[in-house]
């Protein structure tokens, strides 16, 4: 029925120019029922007659979109807003590279697609130059941290290697520690730092585990320096640290730092690893409170002091559950 319309409508419009217009009949007020006056509105139309009482009303005309309680600079920023959106999404599933700095168009809006949908594709992941941009999947991602990649990032980052890392943790610490070698080659020592920052529950404390693990499979040590004995005390002095620093602030994030520290590797002339040590400890003390939320806990070490009663005796350790005291509780 629409189309015949249309197609009426199309017919007398180009029949205008051949036939002479119909003739208007000009009729008074006074000949027009009161109850069936026509009223002009501000299109110069006129409206269709009231219907008699009694009868169903005709439905009412559409107003426009922009109409409905909205502007049209409102309406005209919504669409460029989805256009944008849309385009963004497009250049994302186009290109979404593993470096920022590749993409044609660089906007917040692009940035935050191409981020997303690196993280669907479990690459969680994304550099910028020198910045790595990382997304907590808050699971196991295998393949993620094999030592094919490990070796890949150490070969490629080296001096000469000849090409670039991929978006990828190991590549940063590829990188500083190619940097010493490069220093140490030219006589020159200069001192590289790595800066791990983010929100709670970021996943920093278990970046700063993968970063030291993978200097110390590329450094090399002394013959006088055992590389398992280093590695296994570094390790157990992280684990001590955090059990003085973390506590559980969700269900998702149950072991979350609440401190800062500043670990130093020291490397001798011949970038050969001789030592690691703590520099700055700082601890939030702040966070140790009563009134706390559903599911959160405090320090790791004072639920340990309460759980080794054998000994307790020793070390003059409280005998009571963790439960007993109302700051654990």
């Amino acid at each position: 029925a629409q189309r015949s319309g249309m197609a009426s409508k199309l017919r007398r419009a180009l029949s205008w120019g051949r036939q002479p217009p119909p003739a208007v009949k000009q009729v008074s007020s006074s000949e027009i029922e009161p109850g069936n006056r026509r009223r002009s509105n501000s299109f110069g139309r006129q409206s269709a007659p009231r219907s008699p009482a009694g009868e169903k009303p005709r439905a009412a005309r559409r107003i426009p979109s922009w109409g409905r309680g909205r502007s049209k600079q409102a309406a005209r920023r919504d669409r460029v807003r989805v256009l944008m959106e849309t385009s963004a999404r497009k250049e994302t599933k186009r290109t979404a590279p593993d470096d920022l700095t590749l993409m044609t168009s660089i906007t917040d809006d692009t940035i935050v697609a191409a981020i997303r949908e690196r993280f669907h594709r479990d690459e969680i992941y994304t550099s910028c130059h020198h910045l790595l941009v990382a997304v907590n999947p808050c699971r196991l991602l295998p393949g993620t941290y094999t030592e094919e990649i490990g070796r890949r990032c150490a070969r490629l980052a080296a001096p000469g290697g000849g090409g670039h890392p991929p978006a990828h943790i190991w590549a940063v610490s590829a990188k500083a520690y190619a940097a010493v070698r490069r220093s140490c080659a030219a006589g020159d020592l200069e001192s590289q730092t790595i800066v791990i920052s983010g929100e709670s529950g970021a996943g920093k404390t278990e970046s700063a585990r993968l970063l030291q693990s993978h200097l110390l499979s590329m450094s090399a040590m002394p013959p006088e320096v055992s590389t398992s004995a280093l590695a296994q005390r570094l390790l157990q002095s992280t684990l001590l640290l955090e059990a003085f620093g973390n506590a559980r602030t969700t269900a998702a994030s149950p072991n979350s730092s609440r401190f800062g520290k500043f670990t130093v590797l020291v490397y001798d002339g011949a970038a050969q690893l001789t030592g690691a040590h703590v520099e700055t400890y700082l601890l939030e003390t702040s966070r140790l409170v009563v009134d706390r939320e559903a599911g959160q806990r405090n320090f790791h070490v004072l639920y340990m002091l309460c759980a080794a009663r054998d000994a307790a005796a020793t070390f003059r350790l409280p005998t009571q559950p963790a439960g007993h005291f109302r700051w654990l509780r």
